[in-house]
């Protein structure tokens, strides 16, 4: 007997306490259990910096009512310091994103010693949480160390949505200031495209860990 469910992003199949997904990489209950909130709360994320960014694209165009190129313009050194500027932004969120996940940060994340009293701290209360704490010592290192990978991913992610956000913040800037709806759109355009290409697949760094 077994049973199908949604694990993480395709389907998981269980079997004796186990889960594989399609490629056939095995995740134990628990560990599917621990890492749920953290995917969740990493989509969370990343829904909720995709809609700020639709929503500063959508403000601005009812706020100057799709104006174009109709208001003063500021300095051309001033646009070019904005642009130079959303683009260190857009730069620095793929390098650090890449360098987040590359194969080598992944063989150092995982061959690191591991502390599970201080994985299943919270971080607001600094307060141990037992049933983690339990759950987690019930796990073998690596599914320890994947849990761990999880959250590091979701900081990581974090970081290079922000850093994507700030690319749309720029842009909406120099549009305000311009009075030129058209100028955000470029800022607008690279931000989803990082968006999209950020969205988290969690599934597929298990994999790649599974594979190192």
């Amino acid at each position: 007997m077994y049973a199908k469910f949604n694990f993480i992003e395709p389907q998981c199949i269980i079997t004796e306490n186990q889960c594989y997904d399609e490629k056939g990489i095995m995740i134990s209950e628990r560990l599917d259990e621990l890492i749920r909130p953290l995917i969740l709360v990493q989509k969370i994320i990343w829904l909720i910096v995709t809609l700020s960014i639709v929503f500063y694209i959508s403000f601005l165009y009812f706020a100057l009512g799709g104006n174009i190129k109709t208001g003063s313009d500021i300095g051309f050194g001033m646009k070019i310091f904005v642009y130079l500027l959303s683009g260190a932004c857009a730069a620095a969120s793929v390098v650090y994103y890449l360098y987040s996940i590359s194969d080598n940060k992944l063989k150092q994340f995982m061959s690191r010693d591991l502390d599970v009293v201080l994985l299943a701290r919270d971080t607001r209360t600094k307060k141990v949480d037992e049933d983690i704490l339990v759950k987690l010592n019930s796990l073998p290192e690596i599914d320890a160390k994947i849990y761990s990978l999880m959250s590091e991913y979701q900081k990581n992610i974090t970081i290079s949505l922000m850093l994507c956000e700030l690319v749309i913040i720029f842009g909406s800037s120099l549009s305000f200031i311009s009075n030129d709806f058209s100028k955000i759109l470029p800022f607008g355009i690279v931000s989803i495209i990082l968006c999209v290409w950020m969205f988290p697949r969690s599934q597929s760094l298990i994999r790649r860990v599974h594979n190192l």
